[in-house]
């Protein structure tokens, strides 16, 4: 009996539907033949003729997938009717809606003969179809959707076969196959075979044409789906599944009486490489030592993905089982399945297996394996310590606005007891009828702390799942608040429920044993709440920064808004615009003469309502007047998402005399203005103000100085391509302008007190540049002192452009001035208005005389050091500093104190010999060309000296050569060179030339900073012969700083690969004191080789005086003040080139603290 209603039911949908839609042409007598569409007198009923069958067609939606009309339907005799069996149901044309029931929130696309094909997730949805894809979606009665059948899941960014798709950037259109996208030669062969304009997807991504182009009517894109007959193509997959145990598998362990989700065993699923595999059920078999009721849920896992809810084990077996599949295997790939379980028991062993290939069944691949697979046994115990987690009473929900953001969707409290756990894992379960996308911005917080990501909306399984086991949430002992959180976009008059109903759902893991516990107190389920009647949120849109409209100006826009909606598709019935005009002088005729043309209302670009003039025709201060759009349906705000409302209009300022200075707008909705589509609830009634606009007679432009250029300069005579002002052009804020001509002037008085008679001799060559090398138009001059430069360029508004003027300058009188001006003739881009700007001056320039200053020694080259003979080295930094305009350094000369110690000097690139003998010079008379630029820094001239070679047949060591500066000769712009004699005898660096420089430094490994009292190492330092030669070392110093540490001496210096060899003269202790230097003499001379490094140790031994931390001692390095060259009684070494030897004087690095050791 419930079998026949519910069949009458759906022929009652189905006639009820046609019934009150179809219209159809009169009977005709002819009979039905294949391909017709059919219904009979007295029945509204369509059907599609195959085969001598008649299908029918569900509703009108999937009627006109294929169809456009009514009116190919023929009406046939009742009795010719009965003769045609009924034999099942018309299905959606493959490429042309998204389908899903409304129990399950799968969407599905249809391919041909009814096969459905998961689109993934939202994302792969936006991308394939747009932001709009729900649109597409067309519920499918549960009763009616056994007559298609479930494929794999669409593969990301592939269309479903069967879809027409085109480029964004093209208009060409292609029919995918499942294959290959086929090219429709023409709109014509689309149009052809039955496919619409509305049903094609439109692209971001590049299509290759393939296969054979369609250029017309083809049958086998024009068939019709059917279910139970010809349509009906199962699919079947792969042909073959292998399922193992994974290598992975848990190991045998430990379970705990009360632990949760215990990973169990891990099984890989591998299907065949012909295509992939669906597992519809799974039977696993508990083994060991335990009774049923040992593991209380049984669930699967991929990964940390919940598949299933846990499952009860009975007679030793649980099964769990869905028609359109627990999971899909993708061809060739494995995917791994982990068995967990709660853990009820105290006692005994538990595993899990799968027994037989039996146990397993797919949409058609075979399944192979060796069975009985089975995980590793499980031991299992209790524990009176494993912490608890147990929920109380969840709070209620009440029913919620939509719009209102925020809202406590779950919240309860866990007490947790015996020690602290560790949160990993969250998954609700929401039980209402509210689409998936109708709460957004999900959030889990913990005591009121926001932990984890944020979730978009539920997923496909209804579920909002928070893994937080990368950064998993202390929850500490006590009473600990969990709470979900969202914001209700759509969904008006449907209802919402969250719940965490099993262990599994949230993850609680004890902080000393490391395993799940089962959470107590659950199931936890709020109340049913509803999503009350939608709503419509209007605001200023924030990105409207216009501050200014101008006079005349075409469909500006005056004021600007976001129109969201909540909870329900808003429609907005009618809208009122009211415009102020503040000042306006209004008509002084009859005439209308200012106010507003074209008042319109514009919802994302796109004008709603029939544009209106708002002009004043009487005399009045201000003008305020409303103008009405819509009567019954202005526009519609679908659900959870925001539109962009404008006013714009055309500013008319025709009256001689306007004095309008402020335009104001707002929109006003009057009661009753929005309803929602769903609920039908009526609002409205409210203003909606926004900011005034000043109006300005035109967009205005702008000659302003370069402020990187100085309003105020000295500059020098003779100077070709000298910059003589820079202006900054600048459009208004409203309109760009477009730039014809530049007018250069020189107008006569203070500023410009150049005579007009010798204007044109002293000042050539004047040009305007955006750079110094790119001209606008011919360099010229005028005696009229006024050139123009015609130009053509466009600048946006507020968009600028730097003129620069240059001129070459001749022979000026000192103290004569020159202020070059600008002007421009322009017009604005839009209204053609003037944009002109009279005559702007610009920086004053006054002339002079240039000068050089007598150089300076850079205070850091100063600094003599040791070089190596037969290099080039630094001899001297000399600063030079240029007045009143830029200098060029053409000569210059060095005298050289010794002349068999430096062949060459080189400065500014150029090198000079050095000749001579007894005084000897560097000689760079009209060899240079160094620019001094103006400015008190002045540039820093390096001067570089090619050292001689020091050794047999070569200089002799450590000679001290020195550069003196000797006169030089500059030339400032274009003027005669100037000669220099004052500043000479100046000294560069005094460097000490030898045959290779050594480096010496301390080293600390390896020295122990416990003090004791024999013999101690206490200090080590390395010397390094360069590769340019050896070094000797006969005699070093050091400094002690002693605490306690009494009658203390240097005992022994040893190289530290011989450290059986005193070094010290006659192996003689030398006595050390606090805070003064002493000398360690070796026996002979110690020769460190060319490129090798020795380390020599030094020893000491003392008496210790005190307690403990009464006994300091520090030994350094000594760090002389010398200030020759001569031996002194510090330091001793050599080159090896002379007998004699050299002191510290310096010797780098003898300035670092050693080791300081301590008892």
């Amino acid at each position: 009996m419930n079998k026949l209603k519910k069949l009458l039911a759906i022929s009652t949908i189905i006639s009820t539907f046609f019934g009150m839609t179809v219209v159809v042409n009169p009977a005709s007598a002819a009979t039905a033949v294949d391909g017709d569409l059919i219904k009979m007198n007295g029945n509204s009923a369509v059907y599609y003729l195959q085969g001598g069958k008649r299908y029918a067609f569900p509703n009108e939606n999937v009627y006109k997938t294929y169809y456009s009309d009514w009116n190919g339907i023929k009406t046939i005799p009742n009795e010719e009717m009965y003769g045609y069996q009924l034999s099942g149901n018309i299905l959606y044309r493959a490429g042309t809606k998204l389908v899903k029931i409304t129990t399950v929130p799968t969407v599905y696309a249809v391919e041909a003969n009814g096969t459905l094909r998961s689109i993934v997730s939202e994302a792969n949805a936006i991308a394939l179809w747009g932001a709009n894809w729900a649109s597409m979606v067309r519920d499918v009665d549960d009763t009616l959707f056994t007559n298609y059948t479930v494929g794999t899941p669409l593969t990301a960014g592939t269309y479903p076969a069967g879809q027409v798709v085109k480029m964004s950037t093209s208009n060409d259109l292609f029919y995918f196959d499942g294959t290959n996208y086929r090219k429709f030669a023409n709109d014509s062969a689309m149009l052809a075979n039955g496919f619409k304009f509305e049903n094609v997807a439109t692209t971001a991504m590049t299509i290759n044409a393939g296969g054979a182009m369609v250029n017309g009517a083809e049958a086998g894109l024009m068939t019709v789906a059917m279910s139970g007959g010809n349509g009906g193509t199962v699919y079947t997959g792969g042909t073959g599944l292998t399922v193992a145990l994974a290598t992975n598998t848990a190991a045998s362990n430990t379970v705990l009486q009360n632990q949760s989700i215990a990973n169990m065993a891990t099984f890989n699923f591998t299907a065949s490489s012909d295509g992939s595999a669906i597992v519809k059920t799974v039977k696993i078999k508990r083994v060991g030592i335990s009774s049923d009721t040992a593991l209380s849920n049984v669930y699967l896992y991929d990964g940390n993905t919940k598949l299933t809810d846990g499952g009860s084990i009975s007679a030793g077996y649980v099964t769990f089982s869905d028609s359109n599949g627990l999971f899909t295997i993708a061809a060739g790939a494995t995917k791994a399945i982990t068995v967990k379980a709660d853990i009820s028991a105290s006692t005994g062993n538990v595993g899990v297996s799968i027994d037989a290939a039996s146990d397993i069944t797919t949409s058609g691949a075979a399944v192979s394996g060796t069975f009985p697979m089975t995980g590793n046994t499980m031991a299992m115990t209790s524990v009176t310590d494993l912490a608890t987690a147990v929920a109380g009473t969840v709070a209620s929900s009440g029913n919620v606005n939509a719009g209102t953001m925020g809202v406590t969707l779950w919240s309860d409290t866990f007490t947790v007891s015996q020690r602290d756990v560790n949160l990993t894992d969250v998954n609700f379960r929401q039980i209402g009828s509210v689409a998936k996308d109708d709460i957004q911005n999900m959030a889990l917080f913990v005591d009121g702390i926001k932990v984890g990501t944020a979730l978009t909306m539920l997923d496909d399984n209804n579920r909002a799942h928070f893994d937080l086991s990368a950064a998993p949430v202390v929850l500490q002992t006590g009473n600990r608040t969990i709470e979900l959180r969202g914001d209700i976009i759509k969904g008006s008059s449907k209802t919402f429920s969250f719940s965490l109903q099993t262990a599994s759902d949230v993850s609680f893991v004890d902080s000393n044993y490391g395993v799940n516990i089962s959470a107590g107190g659950l199931p936890q389920t709020t109340t049913s709440a509803t999503i009350q009647n939608g709503s419509l949120v209007i605001a200023a849109d924030p990105t409207f920064g216009t501050t200014q409209v101008m006079k005349n100006q075409s469909n500006v826009t005056l004021a600007k808004y976001t129109f969201k909606a909540y909870g329900e598709d808003m429609k907005v019935t009618t809208l009122n615009a009211n415009v102020l005009l503040t000042g306006a002088t209004g008509a002084t005729t009859t005439a209308a003469t200012d106010g507003i043309n074209n008042l319109a209302i514009f919802v994302n670009n796109a004008q709603v309502g029939s544009s209106q003039n708002a002009l004043q025709t009487t005399t009045g201060t201000d003008f305020n007047p409303v103008k009405t759009y819509g009567t019954t349906n202005l526009f519609t705000v679908k659900a959870g998402e925001t539109a962009t409302v404008e006013i714009r209009g055309t500013l008319v300022m025709n009256s001689s005399s306007t004095t309008v200075t402020t335009v104001t707008s707002k929109l006003v909705s009057v009661a009753g203005a929005f309803q929602g589509l769903s609920s039908y609830n009526t609002t409205g009634g409210a203003d909606y103000a926004t900011k005034s606009l000043t109006i300005v007679a035109t967009g205005y432009s702008a000659i302003s100085l370069n402020n990187a250029y100085a309003t105020n300069q000295t500059q020098v005579n003779n100077v070709l391509k000298q910059k003589i002002g820079s202006f900054i052009i600048q459009a208004g804020t409203l309109e760009g302008i477009t730039v014809s001509n530049i007018a250069i002037n020189f107008p006569t008085g203070t500023d410009n007190t150049m005579a007009t008679t010798t204007f044109a001799s002293n000042l050539s060559n004047l040009y305007i540049s955006e750079t110094p090398n790119s001209p606008v138009g011919n360099p010229t001059i005028t005696t009229s002192n006024v050139t123009n430069f015609p130009v053509n360029f466009t600048l946006a508004a507020g968009a600028t452009k730097t003129i620069d003027v240059f001129a070459d300058i001749a022979s000026m009188t000192t103290a004569e001035t020159l202020t070059p001006s600008m002007a421009i003739t322009a017009r604005t881009s839009v209204v053609n208005l003037s944009a002109d700007v009279a005559a702007t001056a610009g920086q004053k320039i006054t002339y002079t005389s240039g000068s050089l200053a007598d150089p300076t020694l850079v205070a850091n080259s100063s600094l003599n050091k040791l070089v190596t003979g037969g290099t080039t080295d630094n001899a001297g930094v000399f600063n030079f500093v240029a007045t009143n305009g830029a200098a060029t350094i053409k000569s210059m000369k060095f005298l050289v104190s010794d002349c068999t110690s430096i062949a060459t000097v080189t400065v500014g690139g150029v090198t000079a010999p050095v000749t001579g003998t007894g005084s000897c010079v560097a000689d760079f008379t009209n060899a240079l060309n160094i620019v001094v630029p103006v400015g008190s820094t002045g540039l820093n001239v390096p001067v570089t000296a090619a050292y001689n070679a020091i050794g047999t047949n070569a200089g002799t060591t450590r000679v001290t050569p020195k550069l003196t500066f000797d006169g030089m000769s500059y030339q400032i712009g274009n003027g005669a060179p100037t000669t220099m004699t004052s500043g000479v005898g100046l000294d560069g660096m005094i460097n000490v030339v030898v045959a290779s420089v050594p480096t010496v430094a301390l080293q600390s490994s390896g020295i122990s900073t416990v003090l004791g009292g024999s013999n101690q190492l206490v200090m080590k330092m390395s010397v390094t012969a360069p590769a340019s030669g050896p070094i000797n070392l006969k005699q070093f110093n050091v400094t002690p700083v002693i605490t306690g540490f009494t009658t203390s001496s240097v005992v022994s210096v040893y190289d530290m690969d011989n450290a059986s060899t005193n070094l010290l003269t006659g192996s003689t202790p030398v006595a050390l004191t606090s805070n003064a230097s002493s000398s360690l003499t070796f026996g002979s001379d110690f020769l460190i080789p060319a490129g090798t490094t020795k380390t020599f140790g030094v020893n000491v031994t003392g008496t210790l005086a005190g307690g403990t931390n009464t006994n300091h001692f520090t030994l350094s390095l000594s760090a002389p003040n010398d200030t020759g060259v001569s031996t002194g009684t510090d330091w001793k070494w050599n080159d090896t080139t002379a007998a004699t030897y050299g002191n510290a004087y310096l010797l780098k690095d003898l300035t670092s603290a050693g080791v300081t050791l301590s008892q």
